[in-house]
């Protein structure tokens, strides 16, 4: 799943209710790095309601660059479906997130 620089992968597959916007990554991209490419990955788990939570960076490039802050940062603007399109809940499942923030 591709939105405005931002790449999903959850298996098995999901439906993603809300993913972030351009404006949501604006308002994440690391102080100093205006204009800068970078990426960063997280994983998550999925609670009850399809929101993220425990999520961690588990890579960022530049190493430096804060854009795995960024990424984290962009976790409350993801929501899956309570349940994937087999009907089974995604609660407690693992997730992960890769952002790559272009300008």
């Amino acid at each position: 799943i591709s939105v405005t620089g931002v790449q999903t992968c959850a298996l098995p597959i999901s439906v993603w209710l809300q993913r972030p916007t351009g404006e949501d990554i604006q308002r994440v991209w690391p102080k100093g790095a205006e204009g800068q490419p970078g990426r960063a990955t997280m994983t998550c788990r999925v609670d009850g309601g399809g929101r993220l939570e425990r999520c961690k960076v588990v890579s960022q490039f530049p190493e430096a660059g804060g854009f795995g802050q960024a990424v984290l940062d962009l976790a409350p603007s993801f929501r899956m479906a309570d349940r994937d399109p087999d009907g089974a809940s995604v609660q407690g499942r693992e997730v992960r997130i890769p952002v790559r923030f272009s300008p």
